[in-house]
């Protein structure tokens, strides 16, 4: 089973560290088209928000948002937005290397714009792995 450790990193508003992770995201339909983001580990989101502004360096269409199926805190007015899938790898500070926790399942996301930060929700990602957050020492790690 693989194991990944990460370091908690800060949020330049907060100044607090979080569990970020470094990640790449693939277009399904073409895996030359790619960008590396971090994102926030979010164990309470059903699915993966990302920022509208990847969806061009990842050769998706930007037509008109729709309302996006999302619930949470803020329910009053619905989020505009982009439903897609991506391939998600996760990589490290210090390997090239990328780890696949799904296999290369799609994972379904949602693109809106300015998500900040980037949250990486569990469908078909998170749930696929066994995660320990170590807050004392600032290290999150996941196994899959």
């Amino acid at each position: 089973m693989p194991r990944l450790d990460f370091p908690y990193r800060g949020l330049e508003e907060s100044g607090r560290n979080y569990p970020k992770i470094p990640m790449v995201l693939f277009n399904p339909e073409d895996s030359a088209k790619q960008t590396r983001i971090l994102g926030l580990v979010d164990t309470g989101a059903d699915i993966t928000m990302l920022d509208s502004a990847l969806m061009l360096p990842l050769g998706m269409e930007t037509d008109q948002p729709a309302d996006a199926p999302l619930g949470g805190i803020n329910t009053e007015a619905p989020i505009k937005g982009w439903e897609r899938t991506l391939i998600i790898g996760l990589g490290t500070d210090t390997s090239p290397e990328l780890f696949h926790p799904n296999g290369l399942d799609p994972v379904p996301v949602i693109f809106v714009e300015k998500p900040n930060p980037q949250l990486i929700g569990r469908t078909n990602f998170l749930d696929r792995c066994q995660l320990t957050f170590n807050s004392w020492v600032g290290r999150l790690t996941l196994e899959f």
